[in-house]
């Protein structure tokens, strides 16, 4: 994006966000949670380009001056929610005339050059978040506190000729470097993602947590999760295997991975996300490492992206599992869908897991999973009949069966004819 205001004509501006809120400009991270010696710090990089007249020393600190304010533009942008930013446009050009260096905390000269009678500079710019958030708010910007989810990543790998799986919940030393958790790490915190840090363990929680294996479940999964306090849990298992395939002196090797994504709070599973890759290598340690990364990085932006999703859902709605068991239920599945997604107060609709005899679907709903298994019943599937085998606060259970097909007499017999409206049921 983009932005020129009559000041800044005489310099090109590109600017892109480095990290989100809580990285410091220096090698070591600072959590959401601390503060620096500046405070909470945001950090960002920023470009500028000045026209050469004269000493080249004037044209680098104009430069550098056009880079800093490009970085507190880009600190604008990226704190500002956008519907905010197109309500409140006309205050931009204000914010941007003020003195941007007493946003700054620190910065540094990453790359510099000159050509063409004009002097580049890229800078990596520390912007104090508390004068930025001020001068937001002096500017009449509404800005919503938005709690950051905690993540817990629990991947456990198998290389190629590892005699046991890799991974960190044990009390001994993982038999090499797990390579899946690294790569998520890095691509959920790029989005502003935390994930917890193995170290941030409760002192009475080491027993609890080395009673678990490397092949978790939803269970194990959800408690390791709340010993950590983390509000999703990455769980799952990465494999590589040697393939027969050659190519000269290179081997092929294949790794699979699959990973869950479940809620802590309240035990449903958010979805689960498949990849598989295959690549060639000199070497079997070589080649099985290659093969887990190119399969996590399928699955790293998918990932993260429905986290972000599932961040920013509405936080009226309580996520219902809807659990269809019966080997007729694929016949009535997209009826079942397409009724559910016409239920007032279903925001969305997410398939967990497909099986021959089962299906979960996970349901943001704005009122109780009550009154969704009433509003599923009232209406008619045809061919297909549904039995509510138990509801409790977050999951349905129901039955698919094969049922007489509905006389011309009660409806027109199509799945989801019945209206209903959010009067229709009492919670």
């Amino acid at each position: 994006m983009y932005v020129i205001y009559p000041h800044l004509r005489s310099a090109t501006v590109l600017f892109a966000t480095l990290f989100l809120l809580g990285i410091s400009a220096h090698a070591d991270p600072v959590s959401s949670g601390q503060a620096s010696a500046h405070g909470h710090t945001y950090v960002t990089l920023g470009t500028g380009t000045a026209k050469v007249r004269g000493q080249t020393t004037d044209a680098r600190e104009t430069a550098i001056q056009s880079a800093i304010r490009a970085a507190v533009k880009q600190a604008y942008v990226d704190l500002i929610p956008q519907q905010q930013l197109v309500d409140h446009f006309s205050a931009i050009p204000k914010l941007l005339g003020l003195n941007s260096m007493q946003f700054i905390a620190d910065f540094k000269v990453l790359a510099e050059f000159s050509q063409d009678q004009s002097y580049h500079v890229l800078i990596e710019a520390t912007l104090t978040e508390a004068a930025l958030l001020r001068q937001i708010r002096a500017s009449g910007v509404i800005l919503e506190e938005k709690k950051k989810q905690h993540l817990l990543i629990l991947v456990s790998e198998s290389h190629v000729a590892d005699i046991e799986p890799r991974y960190w919940w044990r009390d001994m030393p993982s038999v090499g470097p797990a390579v899946a958790e690294s790569l998520l790490q890095s691509a959920l915190s790029q989005k502003g993602l935390t994930p917890v840090a193995h170290d941030m363990l409760p002192t009475d929680g080491t027993e609890l947590l080395y009673q678990f294996g490397p092949n978790l479940n939803d269970k194990s999964a959800r408690v390791l999760g709340q010993l950590y306090g983390a509000d999703i849990v990455i769980y799952g298992a990465a494999t590589a295997d040697e393939s027969a395939n050659r190519i000269g002196s290179q081997q092929s090797y294949t790794a699979d991975i699959t990973l869950h994504l479940l809620e802590t709070k309240s035990g449903n599973r958010i979805n689960t996300l498949r990849a598989s890759a295959a690549v060639l290598s000199d070497t079997a340690a070589e080649g099985g490492r290659l093969a887990i990364q190119t399969a996590t990085q399928k699955l790293a932006d998918p990932i993260t992206q429905q986290l972000l999703n599932w961040n920013n859902r509405s936080p009226e709605t309580t996520p219902i599992a809807l659990q269809l068991n019966g080997k007729s239920y694929m016949s009535a599945f997209l009826a079942i869908k397409r009724v559910l997604s016409k239920v007032p107060g279903v925001k969305s609709i997410q398939p967990v897991e497909m099986q021959i005899d089962k299906a979960v679907l996970s349901i943001d709903y704005r009122h109780s999973a009550d009154m969704l298994a009433k509003q599923l019943i009232l209406n008619d599937f045809k061919s297909i009949g549904i039995r509510i085998v138990s509801v409790n606060d977050t999951i349905i259970i129901a039955e698919c069966f094969k049922s007489e097909p509905v006389s011309a007499s009660t409806g027109s017999g199509i799945p989801g004819d019945t209206t209903i409206s959010e009067d229709t049921i009492s919670p």
